[in-house]
């Protein structure tokens, strides 16, 4: 194996990691947010909205995120097209972002749904028994105690999330793995520069494994 050539255009991959980054973050702040709102409708009193958010998570879930990024940038702009007669254009940042956060969104919707159920209902009660309306119980209360029990698999998920960031290639985002396509095109030295992407793929996620396993026994401590 010939490293040399990969090594020489290292700048180039390294430049991949700003879309990954922004990719990963970008998805983090759309998926806490739909998260939350999923994860307080899978807990709520009204049947219908514990119906459609239990739907979303279990669609999402049960279908490869690649299959949803593509239909998101491609088949959706044709269908949109063929209803409307408008033409669209997604941008491909744009949908990766909010196509992987809302992806994302199922599973912190069930993060945040375990996180509320952990703290006891006597909280929630006791709260209520004051005079405070069920949401400011909600808000007040219930998930101040909760997030702490968030705090550990959210950490984790932002591991995943930023993995997931490999698969926005096929929609033309210029990540790491985009990145890694072209160089193989260019040097002809796909395993070479695979073993340099998963290095650096690795220099990246291992301590963000540490800091995850590692708030995991903090909360597991003082549980």
């Amino acid at each position: 194996m010939q490293f040399g050539p990969v090594l020489d255009n290292l700048p180039f991959l390294i430049a991949g990691l700003e879309g990954t980054l922004t990719l990963a973050a970008g998805a983090m702040l759309v998926g806490i947010g739909a998260g939350l709102v999923v994860g307080l409708g899978r807990l709520s009193r009204l049947a219908p909205v514990r119906l459609a958010a239990g739907l979303y998570v279990d669609f999402v879930r049960s279908v490869p995120l690649l299959v949803l990024l593509v239909f998101y940038v491609y088949a959706l702009p044709i269908l949109i097209q063929n209803l409307t007669d408008q033409r669209i254009v997604i941008d491909p940042l744009f949908a990766g972002i909010t196509g992987l956060g809302l992806y994302e969104a199922a599973y912190f919707a069930e993060v945040f749904r375990a996180g509320v159920l952990a703290v006891p209902g006597g909280q929630r009660e006791a709260a209520l028994s004051t005079g405070m309306t069920s949401s400011q119980a909600m808000r007040r209360v219930v998930l101040p105690q909760a997030l702490r029990k968030m705090i550990p698999p959210s950490a984790s998920l932002f591991v995943s999330v930023t993995k997931d960031t490999s698969v926005a290639f096929a929609i033309a985002v210029p990540e790491l793995m985009a990145k890694a396509g072209f160089l193989v095109n260019y040097t002809f030295r796909p395993i070479e520069v695979l073993i340099v992407v998963s290095a650096i793929y690795l220099a990246l996620l291992y301590p963000m494994t540490l800091v995850a396993q590692y708030l995991e026994r903090r909360v597991m401590r003082y549980a």
